[in-house]
């Protein structure tokens, strides 16, 4: 059977204590599915996921960016020779024993369970004075462009949720940002349906009613990626 890996933040996310209560959109697709999204996590993270996706020969990927304000730091050494993305922290693993590094929200870094109440302090001290939101927004449309230059380089059938960069709920356009992409952008955008910033269950979304009409979207691009073998874009956008 096929395989997709899905690449992203909490919305592409579960929520172990929840499962019994939602049938989440990754969980409905008629494919094989790989699912390395994680909460919280960084457009630098998401990328690492994206690259392990490719490297594991996936035959169809889809992606959910996220905010700028999210970045990455080392919370501890380690002793443990693991690629980048096995170093990071996750949620919903049982065992992070062997992890070192984390994303986290930049003014919320108590949202971080692997830092410790003294590492979260000097995080928000340290951006209450040096964040540049500015600069952020750049650095994370490189790192976001330079993503979606490899999936295409890849020939690997992929799409893309622009999700919360630049979001319209931060005042700015969404349809601003990475035009030359534009063929592989999904018309669905996960951030679009979410009424609070709940921290829990992890994927925000609890609406059963969304998560059907989003696998159902994707079921459709995945069958026409297959169906014409050699993948063009979305064809039917």
């Amino acid at each position: 059977m096929a395989t997709t890996y899905i690449c992203g933040d909490s919305f592409a996310s579960e929520d172990p204590d929840y499962k019994e209560y939602y049938n989440l959109w990754h969980e409905q697709l008629d494919t094989d599915v790989k699912n390395l999204a994680s909460v919280c996590a960084s457009n630098l993270l998401i990328s690492l996921q994206v690259k392990r996706a490719i490297k594991n020969k996936a035959d169809f990927i889809i992606v959910c960016f996220t905010s700028v304000t999210r970045s990455e730091v080392s919370y501890k050494s380690s002793s443990k020779n693991l690629k980048l993305l096995d170093r990071f922290y996750s949620l919903t693993r049982e065992d992070n024993s062997d992890c070192d590094l984390t994303a986290y929200t930049i003014f919320v870094p108590s949202d971080a369970l692997a830092l410790n109440p003294k590492q979260q302090n000097l995080i928000l001290e340290y951006n209450k004075n040096f964040y540049d939101l500015y600069l952020a927004i750049y650095r994370d449309s490189q790192i976001i462009e330079n993503t979606l230059q490899k999936l295409l380089d890849s020939e690997i059938p992929f799409m893309f949720d622009q999700g919360g960069f630049e979001h319209p709920s931060y005042g700015d356009d969404v349809r601003k940002y990475f035009k030359k992409f534009n063929y592989y952008r999904s018309d669905i955008n996960l951030w679009d349906f979410v009424d609070t910033r709940e921290h829990r269950p992890y994927f925000h979304i609890q609406q059963q009613s969304v998560h059907d009409s989003v696998a159902d979207y994707y079921n459709r691009r995945i069958k026409n990626a297959f169906d014409n073998r050699s993948w063009s874009g979305l064809g039917d956008k």
